[in-house]
């Protein structure tokens, strides 16, 4: 019985070795996805506040005008 396992494991030992590398890849991978789509979130987040902070300020000059219109 232990024969069997000491070849069984020197036979596996030689693939998880090889497959090691693989797995390690995917981890990097998965966590590299993970940054990019915070990063992505970060971004659109930014960009909606960018587009709206123009869009007040483009209501405020209008207001603006309104009044000094209005007192003229």
């Amino acid at each position: 019985m232990q024969e069997e396992l000491y070849q069984l494991e020197k036979s596996i030992g030689t693939a998880v070795l090889k497959a090691r590398s693989y797995y390690e890849a995917r981890i990097k991978l998965r966590e590299a996805r993970e940054v990019l789509t915070k990063a992505k979130n970060r971004f659109e987040r930014a960009q909606a506040l960018h587009v709206a902070s123009k869009e007040l300020s483009i209501v405020a000059v209008i207001l603006k005008e309104i009044i000094f219109i209005s007192m003229i």
